[in-house]
């Protein structure tokens, strides 16, 4: 690990657990691969949210599947083999291969590390990471094929 990278803590019971991951637009056809380095301690909560065409997808990290009632999110998929085991590891998944079911343009315009609930028709809530919750992220990156 670079030393350099993002530590994520749950202060508080309630409110937000996440971070903005990227802001700057980008074509998830032309730089699909996500990859980065994790360590996550029990409790931790939370997924990857995409931005495209003014819509939300959720890819799922570490929080439970869920089912969103119009509140304008998407589940897209299920981030392979992650360990929430508070030793580093490593993953990568490939976003547009998850889009491409569920959209017809690629360019993301936001990405987030949420937690959030959908509570009822048009409701979002804070996820539910416990206290002290903790993730590490490190050496993130977003690239082409090889």
């Amino acid at each position: 690990m670079s030393g350099k990278g993002l530590k994520l803590t749950k202060l508080n019971e309630v409110g937000n657990f996440g971070c903005t991951v990227r802001s700057q637009l980008f074509d998830a056809r032309q730089y699909p691969l996500v990859s980065f380095d994790y360590k996550i301690s029990e409790g931790v909560k939370i997924n990857f949210l995409i931005k495209v065409n003014n819509k939300w997808y959720d890819s799922v990290f570490t929080d439970d599947e869920k089912i969103y009632w119009d509140i304008n999110i998407e589940e897209i998929g299920k981030i392979a083999g992650i360990k929430v085991d508070n030793y580093w590891q490593h993953t990568e998944f490939n976003l547009y291969e998850m889009l491409k079911e569920y959209i017809q343009y690629f360019t993301v315009q936001e990405m987030e590390m949420a937690a959030g609930e959908s509570t009822g028709f048009m409701k979002l809530e804070f996820g539910q990471s416990s206290k002290e919750a903790t993730l590490y992220i490190d050496n993130f990156t977003i690239s082409r094929r090889d």
